[in-house]
């Protein structure tokens, strides 16, 4: 039985066949990482370590330098002081609970800390950030799924129905890696606020992990009779529109 990196072999090779130039050149190095990362697995590697290891490539490939620096961003003294007290705050929050983190410091006009959660046995990958430009803090919860392209149309129906219904934050998926995350941003005028912080982040997270199975589930293509059903006559009602 194919696992999720034999399909995602099996998506890039029909995709590369449309393509020329540089499209096609980013396509085929992408196809050999795919290709190789599938050597060293070996034959028949638990599913679960399929996914961390393709999750990894993706996000390892596409954070490759281009080889073009951007110009830093420049701020204000008065800027990289209200920098370094909104990420004390954020810093101070993340001690208190005893969460494990690394602190990538101050970057151009932005702060950031990442961690890791294991949330009902979900493993989360955490982002926090805190910038000056304009002042705000994001929370951002990163699923442990890699999206099949094959489900993108039901995931993104599915996505804008839960988004529907949150008070805060949103579902957001990156057609370019495949990853799904949960993120809130808020407004810090005067100043992140740690019982804001404390709150916002716990919304975070937990609305990842309560939508994650339907998410899990949408994402490797394991729909009941209803949902096929509504998905099929979904997409001939799409294609009949098309074809007028």
């Amino acid at each position: 039985m194919a696992n999720v990196l034999d399909q995602m072999i099996a998506e890039v090779t029909k995709q590369k066949l449309g393509l020329d130039g540089e499209e096609a050149a980013l396509e085929e190095e992408f196809l050999s990482g795919l290709q190789a990362l599938k050597e060293v697995l070996g034959e028949d590697p638990p599913e679960e370590v399929v996914k961390e290891a393709l999750e990894k490539f993706i996000v390892d490939f596409f954070e490759e330098d281009d080889g073009e620096e951007e110009d830093p961003v420049e701020i204000s003294e008065e800027e990289k002081i209200a920098l370094d007290r909104d990420s004390s705050v954020v810093e101070k929050f993340l001690k208190e609970n005893d969460w494990s983190y690394e602190n990538q410091g101050i970057r151009g006009d932005e702060a950031l800390f990442e961690l890791g959660l294991d949330v009902e046995g979900i493993k989360l990958d955490i982002n926090v950030y805190c910038q000056v430009n304009p002042r705000a803090c994001g929370i951002e919860a990163v699923l442990p799924i890699l999206v099949d392209p094959t489900y993108e149309f039901p995931l993104c129906t599915l996505l804008a129905k839960k988004n529907y219904y949150m008070h805060y934050g949103s579902f957001k998926y990156d057609e370019d890696n495949g990853v799904i995350s949960f993120e809130l941003n808020f407004s810090t005028p005067h100043g992140i606020n740690k019982e804001i912080l404390a709150e916002y982040f716990q919304a975070v997270v937990e609305s990842a992990a309560y939508d994650y199975e339907d998410i899990r589930k949408t994402c490797q293509g394991q729909f009941n009779q209803e949902e096929t059903k509504m998905i099929l006559d979904m997409a001939k009602d799409l294609v009949k529109e098309i074809k007028k």
